[in-house]
């Protein structure tokens, strides 16, 4: 389906497309650059500031620094904007930790007013992606639940710090309504009681789906009303249509988004089969699925290789068993028009362009 046609070292925490050109942080965790590459992924330049992540919206591409500015390393974070269509470079007025959610054209993350200095507040700040503003700032000392797991719309969604409980707050920090899952995500192991953990929350039409390894839970989202939950063990959900894909460990099935029924491919405990490769075989051990061009990409590790399987979603059959030239464990892919991306956890980028029918 897809060959290999280059590999690019040192990529880390970020790469995204932009214009059909790759955009890598390149570097490590103590400095890394924002470097900018072709089309057939040779480097072009790259920014004179640090960065040590960044996300792209439209034109507009978000980065925050880590500067040292004294002998004793004392460190300042700044966040910047670059336009992509000019290089003009923005200085903005508040520091972002990149790692937020985007919704429409709004961006919510943890932020400082200013540069980043030991001891300063912060805030969850709700941007608006054109105008670069802050649209709204809710200090975390007033929000009770920690943990930002959705925003959608004018609401935002927190669990607490053991992943029990959902609790709704309007863009002023208020709660509207709260649910404490910790009862139904229990459940038995080992003859003990274990409390379940909110892995993951999906939104599903005006609804949430919070995914946990105690169970998969259906919430309206205006009220919070429980409206059905499957005992199961989950950990990543993605949603195609009305069905959610789970896949956990080495196993797949697939839950009825309206209903909440569970149902599987014909497999024992739902444990997706063994492989072979080179006359070997493998276990399917990964964690998530993604969906890409009508299959199931799903990155898996076992024996000390790494593999991507392309899963016929409808059976579950293997159409695609590829073994990926690395020693490390592998990200789930990104796709651009006929390339594929997979990032390694040795910071190695492996590109790949589709086979030509």
């Amino acid at each position: 389906m897809y060959n290999f046609i280059k590999k690019i070292d040192n990529v880390y925490a970020a790469y995204a497309i932009y214009a059909d050109k790759l955009i890598c942080n390149i570097g490590d965790g103590n400095s890394s650059h924002i470097t900018f590459f072709d089309s057939s992924y040779n480097k072009i330049n790259e920014l004179s500031q640090t960065s040590y992540d960044f996300f792209i919206y439209n034109q507009l591409l978000f980065f925050t620094t880590q500067t040292i500015i004294d002998t004793n390393n004392k460190k300042i974070l700044e966040s910047y904007l670059l336009k992509l269509s000019n290089k003009q470079l923005i200085k903005l007025p508040y520091t972002l930790n990149i790692k937020g959610i985007k919704y429409e054209d709004k961006y919510i993350c943890v932020g400082y007013k200013g540069c980043l200095e030991l001891g300063k507040e912060n805030y969850y700040f709700i941007i608006d992606l054109n105008t670069f503003n802050i649209e709204k700032e809710i200090s975390r000392r007033n929000t009770e639940s920690r943990n930002l797991k959705y925003f959608f719309g004018n609401k935002l969604f927190f669990s607490d710090s053991i992943q029990k409980l959902i609790c709704c707050c309007d863009c002023n920090g208020k709660q509207v309504w709260q649910q404490d899952l910790k009862e139904i995500l229990k459940y038995q192991y080992n003859k003990k009681d274990v409390y379940g953990q909110i892995k993951q929350v999906k939104q599903y039409k005006d609804s949430l789906i919070a995914v946990s390894d105690g169970g998969v839970v259906k919430l309206q989202i205006e009220t919070g009303e429980i409206l059905w939950k499957s005992k199961t063990y989950a950990r990543t959900m993605e949603i195609i249509g009305n069905i959610g894909y789970v896949c956990t460990n080495h196993s797949l099935y697939k839950i009825n988004l309206e209903t909440g029924e569970i149902s599987g491919y014909g497999w024992e405990y739902h444990r997706l089969p063994d492989f072979e490769y080179n006359g070997k075989k493998y276990w399917a051990v990964g964690h998530e699925v993604i969906y890409h061009d009508g299959l199931l990409w799903y990155s898996v590790y076992s024996s000390g290789h790494s593999f991507l399987l392309a899963i016929n979603p409808s059976n579950g059959n293997y159409e695609w068993i590829h073994h990926v030239e690395t020693n490390e464990k592998t990200a789930s892919p990104q796709f651009h028009e006929n390339k594929m991306f997979l990032l390694d956890t040795g910071s190695t980028l492996h590109i790949y362009e589709k086979e030509k029918r």
